[in-house]
């Protein structure tokens, strides 16, 4: 929405960070959340084996974490050196 944080990405955007509500994929193939959120893996893991992941919602500003199986598709962030 107009006057919102991120909407003029290009005047706002200090941290050069962009993430795109892409969803992710289910272990069964499917893909869910297209256009509300992006989900991101993160670099640890707990005693189970199971991977943490933090979710960007678009429709608001609240971060969400959680643990998944590996066997899902989530996104990763790259960082130019």
């Amino acid at each position: 929405n107009p006057g919102e944080t991120g909407f003029n990405q290009s005047e706002n955007n200090t941290s050069f960070f962009n993430a795109f509500p892409i969803g992710a994929r289910n272990d069964d193939g499917s893909f869910y959340g297209e256009g509300e959120y992006v989900v991101f893996w993160a670099i640890d893991e707990d005693q189970s084996g199971d991977v943490f992941f933090r979710t960007i919602n678009a429709l608001s500003t609240d971060i969400v974490s959680g643990v998944t199986g590996k066997s899902f598709g989530l996104s990763v962030r790259l960082v130019k050196d």
